[in-house]
């Protein structure tokens, strides 16, 4: 079961966080979710998920920079990656 909380933003800031908690019925511990927020144009977009202090968005950039390091410190070996995970994902649709 998720328990939402109500958003946190400052007046005027198009920037939210919002705090839920998935509460598990196996007599598990909570865990802990927040969902940043933007409404640059009105309408809400989730930015990042943290869930127990982690960061979607900042464990996705580190994954990113590793490929590039790996790739000789440029950005087309990440694009490949990339290429691939998309095309692989496609073709598991169909």
């Amino acid at each position: 079961k998720l328990k939402i909380s109500s958003p946190k933003h400052t007046k005027g800031d198009k920037n939210a966080v919002v705090y839920s908690r998935l509460v598990r019925g196996n007599g598990a511990s909570a865990v802990q979710i927040e969902w940043k927020v933007t409404s640059p144009t009105g309408k809400y977009q989730i930015t990042d998920i943290v869930v127990e202090g982690i960061s979607l968005a900042q464990t996705q950039r580190a994954e990113f920079g590793s490929v590039i390091q790996q790739n000789g410190g440029k950005v087309s070996g990440l694009l490949a990656v990339l290429r691939d995970k998309t095309n692989k994902l496609g073709s598991s649709l169909h």
